[in-house]
């Protein structure tokens, strides 16, 4: 008996929309911590163990409906709107670090960029929207990403790029539920472009389309902003005018009508949409000479219109400006206004000791937001402290602005700065920290070394930490080792110790044998807890399958439950011996936990029962073991013969539905040295050879064969969305349709996998790749390996490989871990003298 399970990703999206209604409804959930309950007593049953969701897409989703739900309960009433949507930022990072390429990432990827946009960080927030752009969410579809990417370019004044990506979306899909306020936008974007005409029609298509629709009233309200900029601009000035003698009339007066503000602020904000010299020059002209009272309220729309020539004066005239006219100014400055412009002694009155924190905190941000080296120094310098420090001394308000600042650089030069006061042990230990912490949100090569480098030196406890949580927020599974030989030092910092190990099991990295085996001699039960994870993780070596299987027999049940629980994911014929020993010894509360790994490993699901365990193992093992010596093998592969069967790459092609994964990266321009069948040798290039095997192979498949054919380079491109009968004519369309790839960019090789695996009906993959994984949303071959055995264990697709030109075990391994076999096709020619 075969046990069914489903895996959460496949539920209708109706299902999960249901479950993400009720989380941002409710209250902020609490999310359980993994319970370690004490030993049990000597000959006592130990209790069940917690429920924990097993499932990563499950765990995601859960993790994203809470920040969700923070972030939709409001900021407090305490917490400055500033720090509030950054603690939501950070939240919602969290979850794109901890459950990469899930649903759940995707989503909350798309909600730190609505909250970074908030910020009025700008580019930052397209720098994400840019990476989610092209992904698909049931909680938030691509073109939500793609509409919110296309207002962040409007603020940037970049409308020709706004108004391209909402034509797009409207174009693909008419936008959806969106569509009224995305025609709107397209109206205002080209008005702003100075294509009145253009934005007549947009808003005419809304009005045709959704005439009850609040956007459709919207623009009928707007309907005056469609004149040329003088027409539009004189009217406004003389409703100003009439507001500003209102406010003149009671100025002085013991109760002041707070609604002449709020109407003169509006009737500014229309004065800022005309971007037109005009209305720079009438906005400078209130700025310079108007109503004082009015001056805050002039900020935000002249900032909308003014040139650097403009800014230049205000600059200069803002040291003697009410502290809240000059935050305005500091928060709504976009970067691209300030380029050129000398900045470094207009700063540092904003950041002196002494200055106004709401104003010291905007001028922070808006340096992050400029980025050059110059803004770096600046705020390095703000960090001149030599007292010691400890983890929470980051979480300080001044603190947290320099580090948020901080993060937001992305230039070379200011990454390199960072790294080097990271390394630098005469810095003080707060700039180190700080430094640390920033080079998190960037993925620079040098930031990974240094911090690599931190952690792998015996650093102080802040330090290291800082360090850590970068590494893991970069994902930087390259300094795997590094933070392994760091565990190895620290013998007593066990904080340090226990944030490194979760660190290496977020990371998910391979790692070198003898190290991580040293590590097994901890006592402390919850790093072990750990530690038996990542022996699993490893289990393609030997040794480390020897320590996981002795771990099934530890006196303490909590390791067991772990060590039954990781074994679930290697398919190994001595693991499953040791489980079914241990089965028979174990108490009743593991053993149904037993049962489940076994049913996992072997497709059948015979409860906790040992003797049938024992029984069934005793006639399946000789075959399993037959399978396993047979997939060891990897064939060769001979060019040329013929035979009445399919055969690709000399594997014979069996099963009803089959599809063909095909590497186009670049390097399948290179040639490839094959034996042919008539015992000479042929050189010729790799993207011939594939093509010329496909279509040996397609013109033997029986009519009834579905078949589908795709294409891996930077992105993945399949042939049909759906399965395909082997008719003559979609033989000769796929045939087509490999001729017609170039080859050229990266090998995406876990998306394709992903991609065949949904396909309805599979029974047969063929992978063909000349090279390691270098895009997608998996790179590791490891982590590849273990993610496609999750996604097959019960689907039971054999997965053949083919490496063209050279060998390699990682491929051999998938194949043979997923029921497949591995043939290696022919040499890379050495090259000429």
């Amino acid at each position: 008996m075969t046990r069914k399970t489903v895996d959460s990703r496949s539920l209708a999206a109706p299902r999960r929309a249901a479950a993400l209604a009720a989380a941002i409804f409710a209250a902020t959930l609490a999310r359980a911590e993994p319970q370690i309950t004490p030993p049990a007593a000597e000959g006592a049953t130990p209790p069940a163990p917690p429920v924990q969701p097993a499932d990563p897409a499950a765990l995601a989703e859960q993790s994203y409906a809470e920040a969700l739900a923070f972030y939709t309960k409001g900021k407090g009433a305490d917490e400055p709107l500033r720090l509030w949507l950054r603690t939501c930022e950070e939240k919602f990072e969290d979850v794109i670090i901890a459950h990469p390429g899930t649903d759940g990432a995707l989503a909350a990827l798309y909600c730190r960029s609505l909250c970074q946009s908030r910020q009025n960080r700008i580019e930052i927030a397209i720098e994400g929207l840019i990476e989610f752009r092209g992904h698909a969410s049931d909680y938030v579809p691509a073109a939500r990403g793609t509409l919110l990417l296309a207002d962040c370019y409007s603020k940037l004044r970049s409308w020709e790029k706004a108004i391209a990506l909402r034509e797009e979306v409207l174009g693909a899909n008419g936008a959806g539920e969106d569509a009224p306020e995305t025609l709107y936008s397209l109206g205002r974007d080209l008005r702003d472009l100075g294509k009145l005409d253009d934005a007549k029609n947009a808003w005419a298509r809304l009005h045709e389309g959704f005439p009850e629709s609040k956007a459709a009233e919207r623009a009928t309200a707007k309907a005056d902003t469609l004149k040329p900029p003088a027409a539009r601009l004189q009217p406004l000035r003389a409703k100003l005018q009439r507001e500003f003698e209102r406010m003149s009339a009671r100025r002085g007066k013991d109760q002041d009508d707070g609604s002449v503000f709020e109407r003169i602020e509006a009737l500014l904000l229309e004065v800022g949409e005309i971007h037109a010299p005009e209305a720079e020059q009438y906005l400078l002209k209130l700025f310079n000479s108007g109503p004082p009272e009015a001056r805050q309220l002039v900020i935000k729309p002249l900032l909308a219109v003014a040139s650097q020539a403009s800014l230049k004066g205000i600059l200069r005239q803002l040291p003697k400006l009410e502290p809240h006219v000059q935050r305005d100014f500091l928060e709504h400055t976009q970067p691209f206004q300030l380029e050129g412009l000398p900045l470094e002694e207009q700063f540092r009155p904003w950041l002196a000791e002494g200055a106004e924190p709401a104003v010291k905190s905007a001028a922070l941000l808006l340096l992050g937001r400029i980025g050059t080296l110059a803004a770096t120094n600046l705020l390095l310098d703000c960090l001149e402290r030599t007292e010691p420090i400890d983890i929470t001394y980051l979480e300080r308000p001044e603190i947290r602005y320099v580090v948020g600042a901080l993060r937001d650089l992305r230039r070379a030069e200011a990454l390199d700065r960072l790294a080097v006061v990271l390394r630098d042990a005469n810095e003080t230990m707060l700039r180190r920290t700080v430094a640390a912490t920033a080079l998190g949100a960037s993925r620079h090569a040098e930031g990974t070394a240094a911090l690599a480098a931190i952690v792998g030196e015996m650093n102080g406890a802040t330090l290291t930490l800082a360090a850590l949580d970068s590494l893991k927020r970069r994902r930087a599974a390259s300094a795997a080792d590094a933070i392994l030989r760091g565990l190895v030092l620290r013998k007593d910092q066990h904080v340090v110790r226990q944030v490194a190990i979760e660190t290496l099991v977020q990371l998910d990295a391979p790692l070198a044998s003898e190290p991580l085996l040293a590590l097994g001699s901890i006592t402390e039960q919850k790093f072990r807890l750990l530690w038996i994870g990542l022996v699993a993780k490893n289990a393609h070596r030997d040794e480390c399958v020897a320590r996981l299987i002795g771990a099934l027999a530890d006196p303490v049940w909590q390791i067991r439950e772990v060590a039954i629980q990781a074994s679930a994911a290697v398919r190994k014929i001595e693991v499953i011996d040791a489980l079914i020993a241990r089965l028979a010894v174990e108490e009743p509360a593991l053993a149904s936990t037993i049962g489940a790994a076994l049913a996992a490993l072997t497709g059948e699901n015979l409860g906790a029962d040992a003797l049938l365990w024992r029984d069934y193992w005793s006639v399946a093992r000789p075959r399993w073991q037959a399978l396993e010596d047979e997939a060891r093998k990897v064939g060769s592969f001979v060019r040329g013969g013929s035979g009445r069967t399919a055969v690709y790459y000399g594997l014979e092609v069996t099963g009803k539905h089959v599809v063909f994964l095909i590497d186009g990266s670049a390097s399948m321009k290179l040639e490839i040295t094959v034996p042919d069948h008539k015992g000479g040798e042929t050189t010729l290039v790799r993207m011939a050879l594939a093509r010329e095997e496909l279509a040996a192979a397609l013109s033997k498949l029986p009519p009834d064969v579905e078949f589908n054919v795709v294409i891996f380079q930077e992105g993945v491109k399949p042939l049909w969305p759906v399965m395909q009968k082997a008719t003559g004519a979609n033989i000769d369309r796929a045939n087509a349709f490999v001729r017609s790839i170039e080859p050229g960019g990266a090998t995406n090789i876990f998306d394709a996998l992903e991609l065949a695996m949904k396909l309805k009906y599979i029974e047969t993959i063929f992978l063909l790749s000349d090279g390691d994984p270098t895009a997608g949303k998996i790179l590791e071959p490891e982590d590849i390996i273990e993610e496609l055995m999750r996604l097959n264990r019960e689907r039971k697709v054999a997965i053949h490989t083919i490496a063209l030109g050279t060998e390699s075990d990682f491929l051999a391994r998938l194949a043979r871990l997923n029921f497949g076999r591995s043939v290696r096709a022919g040499t890379t020619p050495a090259p000429a003298k």
